[in-house]
């Protein structure tokens, strides 16, 4: 009888932790970018920086775009290239929720500096 009440004990003692465990990752609810306007010379970079709400989500993977990537182009890491003059929009969006937020990036290409 004692085995049984010690097994039983520890079974449930396992189903409490691993219920406390995946409760605290939680649902997205935003994502926000570190910079909302940047200037770009050409061939420039800089990485832009998503960060997710709550802390704590349980699903952080984010996908990056660009309104027009012969202006702007942006890997899926969120590093950032001017490449022509021009205006385009990069946006990240949450996979989990497609809680979305961007960034007007211009480029000025300085034709004395690229002779």
């Amino acid at each position: 009888m004692k085995k049984s009440l010690l097994f039983l004990s520890l079974l449930a003692g396992l189903f409490v932790l691993t219920t406390t465990q995946t409760s605290l990752a939680q649902a997205v609810t935003g994502v926000t970018l570190n910079k909302h306007t940047l200037n770009l010379a050409r061939w420039a970079s800089e990485k832009l920086m998503a960060t997710i709400s709550p802390a704590n989500a349980a699903d952080t993977n984010v996908v990056w775009s660009s309104s027009n990537d012969a202006i702007i182009y942006v890997n899926n890491e969120g590093n950032v290239t001017g490449y022509h003059d021009g205006i385009a929009t990069i946006t990240v969006k949450t996979e989990d929720g497609g809680f979305v937020d961007s960034c007007v990036v211009t480029c000025q290409v300085n034709d004395a500096a690229n002779i």
